[in-house]
């Protein structure tokens, strides 16, 4: 018997066209022994498997019932094969869905938070424990970075009332790390955090005002940004110290007052604020606020070139030199 090896449909051997496409089968066929089914390519004399002659062309109902078995046969392990990779990928997708899930645990763990935490609406509330694997997540500590997994966990412990959370939540908004930009969003999440007395998203406020009058107008709103910035500097937020610094020193929304602004610049300065210890080593190189002093100018633009500063570094290097071809006259 003749295959078609197009449309695999079985014709006798002296069809010369498959009788359901039309194919030539002088060279585009394989032959099907007729007593065991077996496939073998048609300059094959006989069968590889029982011997048979190809012509052999015997019709008896044994025959017939051997060569219909081998086929149910074949089609029977192309379908096992077929269940097969889709259970290999079902069981494979669960495998790496627990092995995340038990990354997650370990992670919940080790911030001393319940196991079952982590599964969604389920076990004890842990918003700090959540927020905590949040951040490992943003921060991309110990774990490949994942700004939609840190989304995720901070979204659960932010409707705790989770103030950190929620102004996290508020930057990602912010700069669209994760999810669509949205300014609106950001706003709205931070003002949930600075209700519950949460400094950084008061100063985040303070800059949107500045920048955007509160995330909407087209004019700055130096009344509120100020607002904002003191109450973050009340509660020691070394950036709104620095940015109300600024302000006092530009004369920008308020009466331009040097000394003030040295004050809070200080304050900023001893927590590390490379960027209020810049303005420092201004107001001493030229004496706003403060009596000229070359040396703590030169002290706090060092410390701001420590940090990577580039400015503070070209300032220090020139400072430097005035002051060492001072004292050689």
């Amino acid at each position: 018997m003749k295959r078609c090896n197009d449309c695999w449909t079985i014709s006798a051997d002296r069809v010369t066209k498959c009788p359901k496409c039309g194919k030539d089968l002088s060279e585009n066929f394989t032959y099907i022994c007729n007593k065991c089914g077996k496939v073998f390519h048609n300059t094959e004399l006989t069968c590889p498997k029982c011997g048979t002659k190809r012509y052999y062309t015997s019709t008896s109902l044994l025959s017939r019932i051997s060569f219909y078995s081998q086929q149910i046969k074949c089609r029977y392990k192309t379908i096992v094969s077929i269940v097969a990779v889709i259970l290999f990928l079902i069981i494979g997708n669960f495998f790496f869905s627990q092995v995340n899930m038990s990354l997650d645990s370990k992670l919940v763990k080790n911030n001393n938070v319940s196991v079952k935490t982590a599964k969604k609406e389920s076990g004890p509330k842990d918003a700090e424990g959540q927020f905590a694997l949040g951040l490992k997540y943003y921060h991309a500590k110990g774990v490949k970075q994942d700004y939609q997994k840190a989304k995720v966990w901070f979204e659960k412990a932010a409707r705790q009332d989770h103030a950190k959370a929620q102004n996290f939540l508020g930057d990602m908004y912010f700069n669209g790390e994760g999810v669509a930009k949205d300014t609106q969003k950001a706003r709205e999440l931070y003002e949930r955090a600075a209700a519950l007395g949460n400094a950084d998203a008061m100063y985040s406020l303070g800059q949107m005002c500045r920048y955007f009058s509160g995330g909407f107008g087209s004019e700055p709103d130096y009344k509120k940004e100020r607002e904002w910035y003191e109450r973050a500097a009340a509660l020691g937020n070394a950036d709104a110290q620095n940015s109300l610094g600024a302000m006092y020193n530009k004369g920008r929304g308020v009466e331009k007052n040097h000394r003030k602004a040295v004050e809070l610049f200080e304050k900023a300065a001893r927590q590390g604020n490379l960027y209020a210890q810049y303005n420092l080593g201004v107001a001493y190189q030229f004496g706003e606020g403060v009596t000229q002093d070359y040396q703590k100018a030169l002290a706090w633009f060092e410390k701001a070139a420590n940090q990577g500063d580039l400015e503070s570094k070209n300032r220090a290097d020139d400072l430097r030199k005035l002051v060492t071809s001072q004292g050689s006259k």
